[in-house]
């Protein structure tokens, strides 16, 4: 090979090198471009369909009552917990407590006390979001809802009192179906704040809700040892406080085995006693989940949008790569 052919190669290498350098520069251009345009695209599905399921998911991990049943008494209220048909069942009463000695309070408490163990542990649990659980055998220690930790600006490790009202108040109230209008005339409690809590019945579409009882308040759970303090601070014993005669039932079966329970509860119960399906927690779901619904579709929307965007991006300068353009053919013959 004479020194002009291996210049003619050398000159034709270096023209190969450049073009190829630019290729993949470009190419690695576009496989980053691609790479992005796909994470947006999963990232927008997975929180779509994290969106969609939330409230599902917190509603099984809550495990809440099919249905409750309320009865004469607390006796009769054990003794619906021990029919057959029954897998578990808990008592939590409406405690009346104020956050200030004259009851005038400007967010009123929502206030729950577990009557046992199974309250808010095994049934109706509350999700831990900062600190634990409550210790069952310290009547001091107390959770919050993230309302009620944000209006009371309490934290884990805050410290809080709060003022009970009399029995005849207590009483009283339980009776009219309304609030204490009234100062507290009970005993004050001292608690500690060991966790902050969320419930499904806390997670407040935006809107009011008549048919949730508790949808967005400001929620305080106590412990069974504080139901026992409660109770002997109002002159009274556990069993005999105003809605411990409610109980919530979860069935083996679900609803399916609600017609055997009827009859096996009626005998116990009585023809008057009531007995109602569905639960707080069941129906601040529906509220929540037309809300999350349209969020969970605007994700989807927007899935669909950033996948357009990203095969136009991407596509455009590939169609102008390889677009495929005819050789030119030199004529031949005597006009060559």
């Amino acid at each position: 090979m004479g020194g002009s052919d291996r210049r003619t190669l050398a000159a034709a290498w270096a023209v190969a090198r450049r073009g190829l350098r630019r290729r993949v520069w470009a190419t690695v251009a576009l496989a980053v471009l691609a790479t992005l345009a796909g994470g947006v695209v999963i990232a927008a599905v997975a929180g779509a369909r994290r969106t969609g399921s939330a409230i599902d998911r917190l509603v099984g991990y809550s495990r809440p009552e099919h249905l409750y049943v309320q009865t004469a008494d607390s006796a009769t209220a054990e003794k619906v917990a021990a029919l057959p048909q029954v897998a578990d069942s808990d008592r939590f009463p409406f405690i009346f407590l104020s956050r200030t000695a004259d009851g005038t309070d400007a967010v009123p408490l929502v206030s729950f006390a577990a009557a046992d163990e199974r309250a808010f542990r095994t049934m109706n649990r509350n999700l831990v979001l900062h600190g634990r659980q409550a210790r069952v055998d310290d009547p001091a220690e107390l959770m919050v809802n993230e309302r009620a930790a944000r209006h009371l600006r309490l934290r884990v490790g805050s410290s809080v009192t709060l003022h009970a009202y009399s029995l005849d108040q207590v009483q009283s109230s339980a009776d009219t179906g309304g609030l204490v209008n009234a100062p507290p005339a009970g005993p004050a409690f001292a608690f500690q704040v060991v966790g902050v809590v969320r419930a499904p019945a806390d997670v407040n579409p935006g809107a009011d809700n008549d048919v949730v009882s508790y949808l967005g308040r400001d929620v305080v759970v106590m412990t069974p040892a504080f139901l026992r303090a409660y109770a002997a601070g109002l002159g009274t014993r556990p069993d005999d406080l105003p809605g411990m005669e409610g109980v919530r039932i979860r069935l083996r079966h679900g609803l399916a085995d609600l017609d055997a329970f009827t009859a096996a509860a009626r005998p116990v119960i009585g023809d008057q006693a009531e007995i109602l399906t569905g639960s707080d927690t069941a129906a601040a779901a529906v509220a929540v989940k037309r809300a999350t619904r349209f969020q969970a579709v605007a994700l989807l929307a927007f899935a669909g949008l950033a996948a357009l965007a990203g095969l136009l991006i991407v596509g455009q300068p590939c169609r102008a790569r390889w677009r495929w353009t005819p050789a030119t053919t030199r004529p031949s013959g005597p006009w060559a």
